[in-house]
């Protein structure tokens, strides 16, 4: 079995993906310590390989593990600043969502105040009409009644 796998490692031209791993691996390792056939230089060059590549892996893991809790330290406060921000952001939003309503609330008093303004300079308008027409009419009579008071006075000197 194992030749089997070191011919596939060398037609591959030794690619690791080729190496034992596993409980293949493990069934394979006590050979190289106390062998129960014995290995030519390729097989123990093959099982060194494998064994050096999972020792490999496992420090690699160690590593990982080692790393995990600073990782985790590192999001959790990556998380907590996030959370902050996102808090500060809230309140800016609602801040500035009470300050829209309060302008939205000053515009719609405008737009009545506007409103009653255009309404009292409509009636204004209509009232300094009228009452330029009856000003027309005073001006009318009072030039009537001038040539009224011309009249009577030439008749009263003839």
């Amino acid at each position: 079995m194992c030749r089997s796998h070191l011919r596939l490692c060398a037609a591959a031209g030794r690619d690791d993906g080729y190496l034992l791993r596993g409980s293949r691996l493990d069934q394979f390792d006590g050979w190289l310590e106390a062998p129960i056939v014995s290995l030519t230089a390729g097989e123990q060059g093959f099982l060194s390989a494998s064994c050096a590549a999972r020792n490999h892996r496992h420090a690699d893991e160690e590593a990982r593990r080692q790393r995990e809790p600073d990782t985790a330290r590192q999001l959790v406060e990556t998380e907590r600043r996030r959370a902050e921000e996102q808090t500060a952001n809230s309140r800016k939003l609602r801040r500035r969502a009470g300050l829209l309503a309060v302008a939205l609330a000053l515009a719609g008093m405008l737009a009545v105040t506007a409103v009653r303004f255009a309404r009292s300079s409509g009636q204004n308008a209509a009232l300094a009409a009228t009452r330029a027409v009856e000003a027309n009419a005073n001006a009318a009579l009072a030039v009537d009644n001038a040539n009224l008071a011309l009249t009577r006075q030439a008749e009263a000197v003839t």
